[in-house]
Parts: C-alpha cells; structure tokens; sequence
C-alpha cells in the first residue's frame, strides 16, 4: 500500500529518533507504530491546499539542487519560521532538488514518539513540556548530516535550541502577514495550540495574534543566514525553494568555511583531506 511505501522511505530516519526513546521505555513500540503509519499517510499539518497544489513537487533533482549539495558538504539546511510560512512542503520540495538529502519535521518527529499531536501535548502538559521534546529532537536530528529540516515556529526561542541550528545553515521563510492571514484562516486552528489558546482567552483577532507573535520573534528570525521573503500569495513551493537554494548557495560562497591556519596548505586555501572535520554518519536518502 501507499501507506507501507512510505513507511519503508520514511524508517531510517524516523529509527533514529524513536530508537533512544523505545530503549528508554518512554515509548513503546504498540505506541510509535500506529502514529508513524498515520503520521505519514495523513495530509501534512497546516498546509494549504491550494497553495501545495499549484505546482506538484519534482520528482527528480535539479541542476541547482545538486550544485546547492555540493556547497553544503553534508551540513543540514534548516527552516524556521511562522506557523504557515510553508516550511514543511518547501523544506520537502527542497529536498527532492537535492537529491541526497533526507527530509525530517520536527513536529511530526515529536508527534510519533509521544503517539499525541502538539496540540494534545499543549493541553495535557503545557507549552514548556512541547518546548524540551521539541529540543531533544533538535539536538538528536543536529547529530547527524544530510537532512533539511523543517523546525515548529517557536524553535528559534530557545537560545539552547541555536547551538543545534548553527551547524547548519539557517533559512528563514518570511511570507507577508496577509499570507499568513489567509493560510491561518483555512487551517484547523484546533491544530495550532496557540491560536487555540488565545481563542480560549477570548481573542478572535487573528492578524493581531500573528502580528504580535512575529514582532516578539522577528529579531530571533533575522538570525537566520538567509531570508526568504515571500510577496505573492500564489507563489507555488517550487518556486519558493528555489529561490531559497539560491540564496543558500549564495550564501555559502559569500561566507566560504574558515579552517585554522595551520590546517591550510601552500598550493591552495582548502585543507587537506586528513585535516577536515569527520561528518556525522549519514542517513539514507528518503527519495
């Protein structure tokens, strides 16, 4: 079935971060299984239809994929940003550009090894409680190499969370309020804690909650490496990710790696192959 396919897909990465959680009798395996397999076969959390829609991802990789793999050097490539900045269906459409690269939401992560949505975890334990689960995967993901990952919206507010973030490279989607407005405005906000919880405090006023949560978390944003702005409300992910790669690879040649100099030989500015810095074992390609 299309279910068990992308299970099979999916297994390496997800392994990797249930498996701490299983040997620790946190989770258990009756509990990770039947999330995982719903997690992957329901429709992607807060994602607009019209908008995932308008342009099918690629199925194969892109000149600029490649060319972005080869900059990156099996370093990750990280998404922040608001709920309903896209940063799933870019981060995944992305990845399919590159080719060798592994997709991995944060979220969903945290969702399948507690068998509760976020939602439910905000209720059941708090926004706190969300927050540290948010962070052991952040740092259990940080472990490892090739992926783009797509963070919650509050990732950024954990300075702990940026040691993880910094060994990578960091993009920030940045859709207009209005955007964000009209997405929101689609979306279940029983799946957005905090909308919920204002809800509940008796404000309606969405554009001011999104407002406000922008303006208490922008200078947190701007410490991404690369802004992605976005303007046009049909602007399809593919489009939007390669724009992002663009950046990203112009990024990296503006700010090439700095190695010691003792590391640098006489002929050229690179190290030698024995002075590099071992990667992280990868995980297998998920495409």
């Amino acid at each position: 079935t299309q279910a068990q396919k992308k299970m099979a897909m999916w297994f390496p990465v997800w392994g990797f971060f249930l498996l701490p959680a299983l040997a620790s009798g946190l989770v258990s395996p009756n509990l990770v299984l039947s999330p995982l397999k719903s997690s992957l076969s329901a429709p992607r959390r807060g994602t607009p239809v019209e908008v995932e829609d308008a342009t099918p991802a690629p199925k194969f990789v892109t000149e600029k994929g490649l060319e972005l793999a080869e900059r990156l050097k099996n370093c990750n490539l990280y998404l922040v940003g608001a709920m309903g900045s896209g940063k799933s269906i870019v981060g995944e459409v992305a990845c399919r550009m590159i080719g060798s690269y592994t997709f991995v939401d944060t979220d969903a992560t945290v969702e399948a090894a507690t068998n509760k949505s976020i939602a439910e975890i905000f209720a059941d334990e708090g926004e706190e409680a969300f927050r540290d689960s948010e962070t052991k995967v952040l740092e259990q993901v940080a472990a490892f190499g090739r992926l783009v990952v797509s963070g919650g919206g509050g990732i950024v507010l954990k300075q702990q969370n940026w040691a993880s973030l910094r060994n990578g490279i960091v993009a920030w989607l940045n859709p207009d309020v209005d955007i964000l407005v009209s997405r929101l405005q689609r979306d279940d906000a029983d799946k957005r804690p905090l909308l919920q919880t204002k809800k509940q405090q008796g404000d309606d006023d969405l554009r001011a909650t999104i407002e406000q949560i922008l303006e208490d978390r922008r200078e947190l944003y701007q410490c991404a490496d690369v802004t992605v702005d976005v303007k046009d409300p049909a602007e399809s992910p593919q489009s939007i990710a390669e724009r992002m790669i663009d950046e990203v690879i112009k990024f990296i040649d503006d700010n090439p790696p700095q190695y010691p100099p003792e590391y640098l030989t006489e002929e050229n500015s690179m190290p030698p192959p024995s002075a590099m810095p071992p990667f992280p074992p990868n995980i297998n390609n998920a495409y």
